[in-house]
Order: structure tokens, then sequence, then C-alpha cells
């Protein structure tokens, strides 16, 4: 009977001593991981149409849009799991990014993208990430900015825009790229939100090749597919490949 309870008390001494480990544990990788870049982000799907001879009627029968990219998009940190919900990583985080179109003429527009996650207990409190100072990130015009939803820490994002974030002054292009930059990140946690800057590096890039009137890059679709679909309005299918 002794040895027993010697065995219990043992038993919860190596319970506290882990826990006593575990706890300043958490609590460090937390604060590492607020640091780190939140979401990995690659581009699987861009076009840019015929917008520097301002074909009118074509763009009106695109509902005015002549580009379009699609994200496929992980968080780097499934919010509601880090870990073992024992450590609740953040209410919830926000990535930007810069999406530059680029000739050899110069550059053609910038575009931007973000993406949220929010953690279990963030959304049984209603934590919301509200507008971004555009002092602290680069200004881009509403029509051009995507932001893709919560899926089990997988996103597939889409952004498409009109003729005028672009310029049609450099005259038609013989080549494109596109290339991203993360411009930073949000981290709120407790109401309180602080934010990261990210270094101006390129961390997407890609080379458009021509397609019909316009410029494509394609690892989405095969080519019976996109013979089928209208190339500035992708996110249809992409929408039904996910569904």
């Amino acid at each position: 009977m002794v040895t027993n309870k010697k065995l219990v008390v043992y038993c919860l001494i190596a319970v506290i001593i882990g826990a006593a480990t575990i706890v300043p544990l958490g609590l460090f990788l937390m604060t590492q991981l607020d640091k780190e870049p939140q979401f990995n982000i690659n581009v699987t799907y861009a076009y840019v149409d015929n917008y520097w001879d301002n074909d009118t009627a074509k763009i009106q029968r695109n509902y005015g849009l002549v580009y379009a990219v699609t994200f496929d998009v992980t968080a780097r940190h499934y919010l509601q799991q880090f870990p073992y919900n024992i450590f609740p990583y953040a209410d919830a985080v926000s990535e930007y990014y810069t999406i530059e179109l680029i000739s050899e003429k110069g550059s053609i527009g910038n575009l931007s993208y973000s993406v949220d996650q929010y953690s279990l207990s963030g959304r049984i409190r209603g934590v919301t990430i509200g507008p971004v100072n555009t002092t602290i990130f680069h200004y881009i015009p509403r029509q051009s900015v995507g932001t893709s939803g919560y899926n089990n820490g997988t996103y597939f994002g889409h952004i498409a825009g009109p003729p005028q974030n672009l310029d049609a002054s450099l005259g038609k292009p013989d080549s494109i790229t596109l290339t991203v930059r993360r411009e930073g990140w949000l981290v709120v946690k407790n109401s309180a939100t602080t934010v990261y800057l990210a270094e101006p590096k390129i961390i997407v890039q890609v080379e458009l090749q021509r397609f019909g009137d316009g410029f494509i890059y394609n690892k989405l679709f095969t080519a019976e597919q996109l013979l089928k679909i209208n190339p500035v309005m992708p996110q249809y299918e992409v929408i039904k490949g996910h569904a």
C-alpha cells in the first residue's frame, strides 16, 4: 500500500514537472511564431487579357474584368490545433501581399491580396480583423483586393479587376511576369493587434505565356478545360473543383 501511495505521489510530481516545462515552452513558441510569416502562398493561375486595346464590348461581356489571379494558400500554424489546443496561439492572424505585373517595357500595375485565419476561441468570442491602416501596408484600389475564407487551414483565393488598374500607355507587351511580395502580417491576441513588416523580397515569381488575346500562367486546368472556360473568369471552375 505504501508503495502504491509513493507511486501516486511520484506520478503527481512528474505531471507537475511536465506542466512546468510545457507552459514556458508553449509561451516561448507562441512568441517566436508571432515573428514568422503566417502563410505559405503559391500562384496557381493568372491571366491578363488584351487590356491595352481597350476592347469595350469584350470588357463589358467580362463584367469589366481584364485580369484574374488564383492563389493556393496554406496556414503555417493552424490556430485551432497549436499545440493540442492547450495554448491557443492567437485569436486571429492576417497576411498581406503585393502582386506586380511586369512587362519588358516596365511595370504594368500592382494588385493586392490578403488572407485571414481565426482560432476556434476567436470565432466563439467574435474576434474580427478590422481595416488595415493604409499607411502601414501599400494602398491598392478596393476592387483589386481579395481575401480568401477559412477552410481547415487551406485557402483557395481569387482576385480579378478592371483595366483601370493596369497601365495601358506602355502598349502591347511581348511578355508578362507576375511577382508576389509579402508586405507583412497581423497577429491578434486578447483584443491586442501586433503588426509585423516583412522583408521586401519576391517570394513567388511566374512567367505568363501567350494565350489567345492575352497571357496566361496555368497549373489548374487541362488544355481541354481551358477551351471551355472564360480565361478571365476561372473562379467558378476553381470553386467546383474544390467543392
